[in-house]
Order: C-alpha cells, then structure tokens, then sequence
C-alpha cells in the first residue's frame, strides 16, 4: 500500500510507462487490470481513501516488493490507473453536478 501524495512521486513511473502501450480497464469501483501490452503481462491495481488520505496498491513486484527490507514503489501500472481513475472520477463528479476542482 502506497500514500498517493501528489505528483512528484508519479514521474519516473510515468517516464516508464510511456515507453511502452498499457490499457488499463475498470473491473471493479476503485479496482483496475493493468495490461502492459508490449510484454504481455497484466497487474491489477487498486486505490482507497483512507481518513481521507488517498492510497494505492498494485500486485507487481515493485508494487509489492518480496524482500522484507524493500518499500513498496510507485509502478508504471499504477501511474497509469491512477489516469484513468483521475479522469472517471472527475466525469462522475460533473455528472452529478458537484465541483472537480482541487483546492
């Protein structure tokens, strides 16, 4: 589980994920799959609000490190759901008439 704080944390996640094609669907409210079509793997990435505070979560091993050492990091899977996750929430937000702006 990771804290989701802003966008510094995203970049080098976003540098990677661009170089190669991800499709990223909703299965479920909050919860994604994750296809990295260039290697043909695919990840399901999930976020929640916890005391108001956003997290993340994605089952690939940055994501999930299996060194007991290691910290969980941000993935290109999850930079890219959280796109999608952004942009529906902010569609469901206009469609029931509520402001999407972040103060």
């Amino acid at each position: 589980m990771i804290q989701l704080m802003g966008r510094k944390q995203f970049r080098r996640a976003e540098q990677r994920a661009r170089r190669e094609r991800m499709m990223v669907r909703p299965i479920a409210e909050c919860e994604y799959t994750v296809a990295n079509q260039s290697k043909g793997t695919a990840y399901r990435v999930r976020f929640l609000s916890i005391n108001g505070k956003a997290f993340g979560s994605c089952n690939c091993l940055a994501g999930r490190p299996e060194r007991a050492d290691a910290v969980p990091m941000v993935c290109k899977h999850l930079w890219s759901a959280a796109v999608v996750h952004k942009a529906l929430s902010r569609m469901d937000s206009r469609a029931m008439g509520r402001s999407t702006r972040i103060r």
